[in-house]
């Protein structure tokens, strides 16, 4: 483990620097849309809508297409671009914060899922399912990080020079972005053998149980926070602490005891994202709502480390890399129907209510993934050959 140190360091800078940068723009666009230029529910829920959409297409038509020397040009110039994309979100009216937002996402597109992909690029399955989970542990540490820097930057910042403050944190990704590796392994692939992989579809399907209420999460906490139960507009993007908090503590776990079969784990995070989405309907004062996010940060925490892990079980190694793009890109493309359809939700029936019919989403994916895939007893749950068929 001592040799591959240098490495986890790379993956943990990498992962902390762009996550933070990455999770500041998508909670901080709608809340300036909101509070500084004055858009509606509707107009909230489409801004978030139009970055993830971009997400979708540079990583879907795009990164998707490239071998592993063209992404790794693309990953540099794409994060080497961010500092300035944040000078010109601050600069940002009602007019150009679209065109500013949908650059973010398009960076975005380009540099997650490679640096995603790096996480695999050493070492054997176990090593690889390690690394995974250290730079999910990145990931977490950033979740952390950027919020309570965000929080405490708020009592002294607007949210317009929020972006620029967290600028020295993206030139940090633009140059750890150079020394980051890619998998190697013959002849790379551009596209699925043989359509898509039972580990993707089941990745897929896992990830869409949480993707859903995440992305409302990311964008309407700290709104609902401030309208529904009255929080000061600081104290209220704070609940995103609270959240990823717990996140990180089931991320750190993962990553010193990598989980085997995951087949519980699963069960355990659809649960959970559930009942956390039912205590935030019911939530009627600040506690409430902490209780909420501590609950749902748990399923974060738990969910993008076992679906990077069914995906690297899945796939070969020649294919890796363009299967992290369309699982990325799907998993935004769902962000993007979920932005619009919850921004038009909200201004229909309210927020509370609005959260809860938000339940019924988990649901669907969950049971699908079930039926599919626990039932007949994938290897891929099982961390057991291709032949084998144990949970």
């Amino acid at each position: 483990m001592r040799r591959h140190l240098p490495y986890y360091l790379i993956l943990i800078l990498s992962a902390v620097a762009f996550r933070s940068t990455n999770n500041m723009v998508f909670t901080t666009v709608p809340l300036l849309g909101r509070y500084d230029l004055s858009f509606t529910s509707f107009q909230v829920g489409l801004i978030t809508a139009l970055i993830y959409l971009f997400t979708a297409l540079s990583s879907t038509f795009l990164n998707a297409r490239l071998t592993g020397g063209a992404r790794r040009r693309a990953l540099i110039a794409s994060s080497s671009i961010i500092p300035v994309n944040l000078a010109l979100l601050y600069f940002s009216s009602f007019a150009t914060v679209w065109a500013f937002s949908a650059l973010f996402g398009f960076l975005s597109g380009m540099v997650f899922p490679n640096l995603n992909a790096s996480a695999t690029a050493q070492g054997d399955a176990r090593q690889v399912e390690r690394q995974l989970a250290i730079f999910s542990v990145g990931l977490s540490v950033s979740l952390v990080l950027g919020p309570s820097l965000e929080t405490y930057l708020l009592s002294l910042l607007t949210y317009r020079e929020i972006f620029v403050s967290f600028i020295p944190l993206a030139v940090l990704t633009a140059i750890v972005s150079t020394r980051v590796s890619f998998p190697k392994g013959g002849v790379e692939s551009t596209r699925m053998q043989g359509g898509l992989s039972p580990g993707l579809i089941a990745a897929i399907l896992t990830v869409t149980s949480y993707s859903v209420p995440f992305v409302v999460l990311v964008a309407f906490l700290p709104i609902y926070a401030i309208s529904v139960v009255h929080v000061q507009r600081t104290l209220a993007y704070s609940l995103f602490v609270f959240f990823f908090l717990t996140s990180f503590g089931m991320r750190l776990y993962l990553s010193f005891r990598p989980v085997k079969v995951l087949t519980v784990p699963v069960v355990l995070s659809t649960s959970l994202t559930v009942a956390g989405l039912l205590m935030l309907y019911l939530a009627r004062d600040l506690a409430g709502i902490i209780a909420s996010a501590l609950v749902l940060g748990i399923p974060h925490g738990l969910n993008f480390p076992m679906s990077t892990i069914m995906l690297s079980r899945g796939t070969g190694l020649s294919e890796r890399n363009v299967a992290f793009s369309y699982f990325s890109a799907y998993n935004n493309i769902v962000q993007v129907v979920t932005g619009l359809a919850f921004g038009y939700i909200v201004s229909a029936l309210g927020y509370r209510l609005s959260f809860l019919i938000l339940t019924a989403a988990v649901g669907a994916p969950f049971l699908a993934f079930l039926i599919l895939y626990v039932r007949p007893g994938a290897y891929f749950l099982s961390g057991q050959g291709p032949g084998d068929t144990g949970l």
